[in-house]
């Protein structure tokens, strides 16, 4: 009888499902991280399709602004018709602009480090292609699969440095960068800085005045600064 049940147990540790289970529960734990660098390669994949004569491209870089906040931006596409910055996401959200306003400080940061001004930076968010998009005066919100030809709808220099030296650039100074788990610590405590000015009528976004506006939805905060600053903010 123990002779059987030994055999029984060792047909069940040489049987795939024991290396099954485990693969499948840490598939689970890590679910969210795992579809979110899935998408990344899905994109860079699609940019490292675009003409090396024009393009150069950045993925995955990390960069700390002026005042000591990390910046993780997943595709930077340097050309002479703009210097695109790409957001990707992996999941449908009904509410688009925390992803616009995360793209906004990568263009701030990134406009500090080159000493190029912002209406040169062309952002864009890149969901995944399984997403319905039903964002209305908005398009730089895409999917994947449309990525190569938003930017090849532009196609006007405006980029008269050259871009593989810009592309050094930044190679340089994200070398320097930080660890993924100080990258969570420092938007954790970003967030944490946002509301607390949002409380105190502060733009997270510019630093300058919060103000109640009327708008077709209700009432809202809008930042004073506007239309150079579209911060918004409803309760």
């Amino acid at each position: 009888m123990k002779e059987t049940i030994w055999k029984l147990v060792w047909v069940f540790i040489k049987s795939p499902i024991v290396l099954i289970i485990p693969i499948g529960i840490l598939c689970g734990i890590f679910y969210k991280k795992i579809i979110g660098k899935v998408g990344e390669h899905n994109v860079s994949q699609y940019l490292n399709k675009l003409p090396k004569k024009d393009y150069a491209v950045l993925n995955n870089v990390m960069l700390i602004d002026d005042i000591g906040k990390s910046h993780q931006i997943d595709h930077i596409v340097f050309s002479k018709y703009g210097i695109f910055v790409i957001e990707t996401k992996n999941f449908h959200q009904n509410n688009f602009y925390n992803p616009i306003h995360q793209n906004y400080g990568h263009i701030k940061v990134l406009e500090r480090i080159l000493n190029i001004p912002e209406r040169k930076f062309i952002p864009i968010v890149c969901f995944s292609n399984e997403a319905r998009l039903e964002v209305k005066n908005n398009n730089s919100v895409i999917n994947m699969r449309n990525i190569n030809d938003k930017i090849s709808e532009y196609n006007k220099q405006i980029i008269e440095e050259n871009i593989n030296e810009l592309k050094i650039i930044i190679e340089k100074t994200s070398s320097i960068g930080i660890s993924s788990k100080e990258h969570v610590s420092s938007i954790k405590a970003n967030l944490k800085e946002n509301e607390e000015n949002i409380k105190n009528n502060i733009c997270p976004k510019c630093g300058g005045k919060l103000i109640k506006r009327i708008g077709k939805y209700g009432e809202f905060l809008g930042c004073v600064n506007y239309p150079k600053c579209k911060y918004t903010y409803k309760k």
